[in-house]
């Protein structure tokens, strides 16, 4: 009897991991003739799915064209709220070209609309307060979004090779962009981070097409590789809140021809401002007590280099790589002091200046 029953069991467990896992509990077909898939969630309500089954990220779903998500569904006689986009739910739908969401819809998932190539424009409805991790990645026929005032993060990923997006505003509400949030936007040119981000993640920003860009005084560091070749960018305003510029943030802004380094940073980073090929001037403030290896690095038209600082710091043999043309500018009375401090009496050229 013992091993009857062991059999019927890996019976059903062979069962189970042949048998094909849906994706979606039901499907209803809209007034206008598009099929839509729905997950059933709790308490009579359901989000937004894709047709088939997870198999090997296999998704089978075909939606296209316009896809308008209505408020709520019916079925089985039974009315469900939709509350939300699930996961993977419009992923690979090259041929999807606008959706509506409805403000019933509470969240949107992670890589929702992964690479829909074909989708130009979308209106996030201020009833969702989190735009996700890679919600929009691929999508590289987006040129226009508008995010509510309701969402208070921009998760890793969320607009990553949105190539098209030329432009973009960021609510009052957003605290935080994620890592990679707008990586490889090639087209955006300008954006306004608002004072209410705290925090900027890991190459947000790095490889866009951005030329200007301010950031607000409520932000403290400004990331690893945030603004990382951002070719297109020549101008820069940091704030006083900031207090470490951390590594590769500016590494390969080749246009980048001048920045102001305010007195609040402690830290400069290794290869902060590498290859910033356009960079011909730098001033670093009495407040920075550190500066990272390569930090300036690659800056091969920098003619100007001014140290506010009487005492040298420590720094590498490769933070700058430009010795020999840039002249360094110090303290009256310090001049002695860098001639003979390691690395820093490279510089061919070193100059006392009436200052701090």
């Amino acid at each position: 009897m013992k091993r009857l029953n062991i059999i019927i069991l890996l019976t059903v467990l062979l069962g189970m991991v042949g048998a094909t896992a849906f994706a979606h509990d039901f499907a209803v077909k809209n007034p206008d003739g598009v099929t839509i898939y729905y997950v059933k969630n709790s308490n009579n309500e359901v989000g937004v799915s894709y047709e088939g089954s997870l198999k090997n990220d296999d998704y089978s779903n075909a939606y296209s064209g316009t896809v308008v998500i209505p408020e709520s569904v019916c079925y089985n006689d039974t009315t469900y709220s939709v509350t939300n986009i699930g996961e993977h739910a419009f992923a690979h739908c090259k041929d999807l070209t606008s959706i509506v969401i409805p403000n019933s819809v509470k969240s949107i998932g992670e890589e929702a609309f992964i690479d829909c190539s074909g989708l130009t424009s979308i209106t996030i409805p201020n009833s969702v307060t989190s735009v996700s991790i890679g919600t929009f990645h691929g999508c590289t026929g987006l040129t226009s979004i508008t995010i509510p005032n309701s969402v208070t993060s921009i998760g890793e990923r969320a607009f990553y090779y949105c190539k098209s997006l030329t432009s973009i505003t960021i609510p009052n509400s957003v605290k935080s962009i994620g890592e990679d949030a707008f990586s490889f936007c090639s087209g955006l040119t300008s954006v306004t981070i608002p004072n209410s981000v705290m925090s900027i993640g890991i190459c947000a920003f790095g490889f866009s097409g951005l030329t200007s860009v301010t950031i607000p005084n409520s932000v403290t560091s400004t990331g690893q590789q945030t603004f990382s070749y951002c070719e297109g960018l020549t101008s820069i305003t940091i704030p006083n809140s900031v207090t470490s510029i951390d590594d590769y943030s500016f590494a390969g802004c080749k246009a980048l021809t001048s920045i102001t380094i305010p007195n609040s940073v402690t830290t400069i980073g290794q290869n902060a401002f590498y290859g910033c090929e356009g960079l011909t001037s730098i001033s670093i403030p009495n407040s920075v007590t550190t500066i990272g290896v390569e930090a300036f690095n690659g800056c091969s038209s920098l003619t100007s280099v001014t140290v506010d600082r009487k005492t040298p710091i420590s720094i590498d043999p490769v933070t700058f790589s430009n010795q020999d043309n840039a002249t360094l500018y110090v303290p009256i009375g310090s001049k002695t002091a860098y001639m003979l401090a390691r690395n820093w009496k490279d510089f061919k050229r070193i100059v006392e200046k009436r200052g701090k």
